[in-house]
């Protein structure tokens, strides 16, 4: 217990330095906290709204993630998605849908808003990865 209650301090006098050094800068952030992945999802709900695609893709993983603090919070993911054999025209759980081999490279933009705790996805975009043999 006596470790514990040195590292307690350090963590929370941490967390405050970078809380108060974040704002207005763009930084490096763990690609799999629940921010990232929250935001991350949004980017995949958008992307499966659009008529563009015929099958559905989800989120296989988060390569890299910036986080910008202003009056929002801005967020710059890169990702990677892997196309579904599920119809993007139905109402379907993407945890039930089988993947292909086809995968896209996405980069997008998404905005917290606080003060209505809703995401917006600013921009993304998406490039077909080579498929690995």
């Amino acid at each position: 217990t006596s470790a514990t209650s040195l590292l307690t301090p350090i963590s929370v006098c941490s967390f405050q330095a970078e809380k108060s050094y974040m704002l207005g800068g763009w930084f490096e952030i763990n690609p799999e906290s629940a921010e990232v992945q929250d935001a991350a999802q949004h980017v995949v709900k958008t992307i499966n709204s659009k008529a563009k695609y015929k099958k559905m893709f989800k989120l296989l993983s988060v390569s890299s993630a910036k986080r910008q603090i202003t009056n929002a919070i801005n967020f710059k993911v890169d990702m990677v998605l892997g196309r579904t054999k599920c119809l993007n025209s139905g109402n379907h759980d993407l945890n039930n849908c089988t993947l292909t081999k086809r995968q896209l490279q996405c980069n997008s933009d998404v905005l917290f808003n606080p003060s209505d705790s809703r995401h917006h996805v600013q921009n993304y975009k998406c490039k077909k990865l080579v498929t690995k043999v």
